[in-house]
């Protein structure tokens, strides 16, 4: 996969994402309308700044923000279908964003970190496609946080006792109807839990390894796949699932290749 086409598909199911889960909080705040129609207090804003573009995200605003935010996410996929640069497009939904994280940042399913830092990257990339520094500094980029993610949060695990013993699965498949119908409580196999809890573990603590070795990285990107697709599919934890995968285009770009991209960087450093 060369540089454009990992940076093309991860534009595309980065706004893959952003569609479906902009369309769900539409279709949430349409059965619940005052999530969207409740006034957001002073004191909860970020910044007073924020204060001044309150027409955005209260009231009729955040209706509009939100539709406009779904339109953009297509916009910006058939732009890169066809081949041209999404860049200004990108940088509206950069902006609706940040409008409208006053109104959802209380919501896991709205925001995360990571979709600010693909954002960015992309931004980077697009406005900057020429400059071969920038493009691979940001895939290198992309793939380290997206390894680092996966480690410290498969060593808090390790760290569980309720994690090693399994128990923490089996607390979290109880909290899921479609769990608790698959697999009732007193059917429940202790020695699948404990070892679907250690797979999760070793999954997270291991995935770095796809980076040196690439003969690894699509086993554990399909390993990704089938985690996040799972929990996407039976407990509706969507934004995981494509805030992830988006970066596995870079991850997979960078296997086989960081100590020589970092070593490329080294001499580009020491000629300064």
């Amino acid at each position: 996969m060369i540089t454009s086409e990992a940076y093309s598909w991860i534009t595309i199911l980065m706004c893959i994402g952003l569609f479906q889960l902009s369309l769900e909080d539409f279709v949430i705040a349409v059965r619940h309308r005052a999530i969207m129609n409740f006034p957001i207090a002073n004191e909860g804003l970020v910044s007073g700044y924020m204060k001044v573009f309150r027409f955005a995200y209260d009231g009729t605003g955040a209706w509009v923000l939100k539709i406009l935010t779904l339109m953009c996410a297509l916009t910006c996929i058939g732009l890169v279908i066809a081949g041209l640069n999404p860049r200004f497009v990108l940088m509206v939904i950069f902006f609706f964003h940040l409008l409208s994280y006053p109104r959802w940042r209380h919501f896991v399913s709205s925001d995360s970190p990571l979709f600010r830092v693909i954002l960015t990257v992309l931004l980077l990339y697009y406005f900057l496609p020429d400059s071969p520094v920038i493009t691979e500094a940001g895939l290198l980029f992309l793939s380290t946080y997206l390894v680092l993610i996966y480690h410290l949060t498969g060593l808090q695990k390790l760290k569980s006792r309720l994690w090693r013993n399994g128990q923490a699965i089996e607390n979290f498949m109880n909290r899921f109807p479609f769990w608790r119908m698959v697999s009732p409580v007193p059917k429940k196999s202790k020695w699948f839990i404990r070892t679907a809890s250690w797979g999760v573990m070793l999954f997270e603590l291991c995935f770095f390894i796809g980076l040196f070795w690439p003969q690894a990285a699509p086993v554990f990107l399909m390993a990704g796949l089938l985690f996040h697709g799972v929990l996407s599919v039976t407990v509706g934890i969507n934004h995981f699932l494509w805030t992830f995968i988006a970066v596995y285009p870079a991850y997979n770009h960078m296997s086989g290749k960081v100590l020589e991209t970092l070593s490329h960087f080294a001499d580009i450093y020491a000629g300064l």
